[in-house]
């Protein structure tokens, strides 16, 4: 099959056609002989809930996988110390450490300001309602200022900052 706007070839992926040039896509078209409207959206649900749940299963063997990893870390630290651990694994100290403190990979990039710092400096920017010199005087990007206000008021202050 050919494009209609650059006559490339047609790569099949899934329920579409895709241009190997100019990406554009093309749905393909289900012929169901003999069968009525109500059937085929019937079949199209009953694909999408089955495509869900594998997803789901995919998310909790994956969980399972990193949880039972984190477990075994944890005895070879308490046997071996972080640094036997970190030199048997060929990993980090650092993510070891971290790991046989129970932290999970998502939370070990921080950030470089406290929470403390970015409630203290959402309220002086809201207070005196001027995002660039709140910025100037905390010595901070007005990006970062106008994303703790923003947060700050979405939260509505409750358990944001703290």
């Amino acid at each position: 099959m050919t494009c209609i706007k650059c006559k490339g070839l047609m790569l099949i992926h899934y329920d579409e056609y895709i241009c190997s040039s100019c990406g554009n896509v093309k749905h393909k078209r289900h012929y169901f002989r003999g069968t009525s409207m109500r059937r085929q959206i019937e079949e199209t649900k009953n694909r999408k809930e089955a495509d869900q749940k594998r997803l789901q299963s995919n998310m909790k063997r994956r969980h399972k996988r990193f949880y039972t990893r984190r477990e075994e870390i944890k005895d070879l630290v308490k046997q071996y110390g972080i640094n036997g651990t970190a030199r048997m694994l060929d990993m980090p100290r650092s993510s070891v450490g971290l790991l046989a403190k129970g932290v999970q990979p998502r939370k070990w990039n921080r950030g470089k300001f406290g929470k403390e710092f970015k409630l203290e400096v959402a309220l002086y920017a809201i207070r005196n309602k001027n995002n660039y010199y709140t910025a100037k005087k905390f010595k901070v990007s007005r990006g970062s200022v106008q994303n703790w206000v923003r947060e700050y008021k979405r939260h509505e202050g409750v358990e944001w900052g703290l």
